[in-house]
């Protein structure tokens, strides 16, 4: 039997349009995606030694997220064809490296992504530092570049509203993380995401996941909505 319950509500931030009528058209959205830090999108030669973070990105407590961006680095950062895939994960992946390091983000969405992801360890590995400046290996910052490529690619194939974003990455840690795996080549069963749009103007993004346990398979749905008001709640089916 497939119970579904709602589990929380959010308001989107005031001022959100949903341009879904432009959209249509093929028009270039004007709704600003969520911003993100990438300190080293230009680095430029004078930056001195004492700038570059010794920090490795080895932090203390294992983080499946940290994980997840050193096995993208070290097959050369090529990302999986998936279905369905958004521009949620590329962007924090990128910004993975500079976290690990310390870096403060401006948004906060960010901030309290890093923060509830490496809230399990004892000492959590995201520790946001106002004086550190980041400055990344070769080999990271040649992903950091191809997986800002990667974002703006998604973001013109599949438009998910600023807000709905902005609710994940408070809400809906653990399913991001697990959403990375398909990017990654990580092997999985059936696990995806659909993203919709209803005539009422409701968005829907559905994670869903299916896994063996003792011989069986079990699947399990988180379903975030959000209206055109701006309400957005979650629901979990399994």
């Amino acid at each position: 039997m497939v119970s579904v319950y709602f589990v929380q509500g959010a308001k989107m931030r005031t001022g959100t349009i949903l341009l879904l009528g432009l959209m249509a058209c093929g028009a270039e959205e004007t709704s600003a995606p969520l911003p993100s830090a990438d300190p080293a999108a230009s680095p430029s030669s004078s930056v001195s030694a004492r700038s570059v973070s010794a920090k490795s990105l080895d932090v203390g407590c294992p983080s499946k997220l940290v994980g997840q961006f050193k096995k993208l680095v070290a097959g050369g950062c090529q990302f999986s064809d998936v279905p369905d895939a958004i521009s949620l994960v590329p962007q924090v992946l990128r910004n993975v490296p500079y976290a690990a390091r310390g870096h403060k983000f401006k948004n906060r969405d960010l901030s309290a992504f890093f923060l509830s992801e490496s809230a399990g360890c004892p000492t959590p590995w995201y520790r946001p530092d106002e004086t550190a400046k980041v400055v990344l290996p070769a080999d990271e910052m040649s992903c950091v570049r191809k997986l800002k490529k990667h974002e703006k690619s998604l973001r013109e194939q599949r438009f998910v509203p600023p807000a709905m974003e902005s609710y994940i990455l408070k809400n809906h840690t653990g399913a991001l993380v697990e959403e990375i795996d398909r990017h990654i080549g990580q092997p999985h069963l059936g696990d995806r995401i659909y993203v919709d749009t209803e005539p009422d103007k409701t968005w829907s993004l559905h994670f869903y996941r299916e896994a063996i346990h003792d011989g069986m398979k079990t699947e399990h749905s988180t379903i975030i909505r959000c209206d055109a008001k701006g309400a957005c709640q979650t629901m979990h089916a399994g």
